[in-house]
């Protein structure tokens, strides 16, 4: 039996939704700080509308913080690029995961209410963040930086679970538990409980107890 679809409405909303999400990671790598907040009360707006938000603490603030963009992230491409079947949502497919890194790697890009993750990598590095993105000298560093962040990233959404030999294994075996990688572990665990524990179980739709028939 093949799943219904649900209405062309909710598509048209959902990529709605979409290009405002890309547009707020497009603001964030350009850091522009304005745009971001314009774009947060637009995305926290038509994510009530799709019933994507998750009350938290936060609920009634304007802006939304970056865990919340994240998790709006991983619903929308888990809704609209799994064609919205009912109820069966894949993730770890190779479209989801590229595109869900690099929203969350271009939300994340610098500090906000989580230490940017290039902060995080590079410290890990032994390199001195503040001095490494005033200067542009120091692009190498950064693909590098760019480069650690997208495969751990990566790795984490399709397994939906952190490799911690794996990511020593980015920073010369670096042992998961060294103080230089205090910030990125923290990170790294912050963003499978944002992505993992808030994605297709909450998806609208999708409730524990339905069962897809083949």
């Amino acid at each position: 039996m093949i799943p219904c679809m649900q209405s062309a409405h909710l598509y048209d909303e959902l990529d709605e939704l979409d290009d405002l999400l890309s547009q707020y990671a497009n603001a964030a790598m350009l850091n522009e700080e304005g745009r971001k907040n314009l774009l947060s009360n637009d995305i926290r707006n038509m994510s009530e509308k799709l019933n994507l938000f998750s009350p938290s603490g936060n609920s009634n603030a304007t802006l939304l913080t970056d865990g919340e963009l994240i998790e709006k992230s991983m619903k929308t491409v888990l809704l609209r690029d799994s064609n919205i079947n009912d109820g069966l949502h894949i993730l770890s497919e190779t479209g989801h995961v590229e595109k869900m890194t690099r929203m969350i790697l271009s939300i994340l890009k610098y500090d906000g209410s989580v230490p940017s993750i290039r902060r995080c990598i590079l410290e890990a590095m032994g390199q001195d963040y503040d001095e490494i993105v005033t200067q542009s000298k120091n692009t190498s560093i950064l693909d590098q930086c760019e480069s650690k962040a997208f495969a751990m990233v990566s790795d984490l959404l399709m397994s939906n679970h952190i490799h911690k030999k794996m990511v020593s294994a980015q920073f010369n075996g670096l042992d998961w538990q060294h103080p230089k990688m205090i910030k990125l572990r923290t990170l790294l665990t912050w963003i499978k409980d944002k992505t993992v524990s808030g994605s297709v179980k909450d998806v609208p739709g999708n409730s524990p107890n339905r069962q897809s028939h083949g």
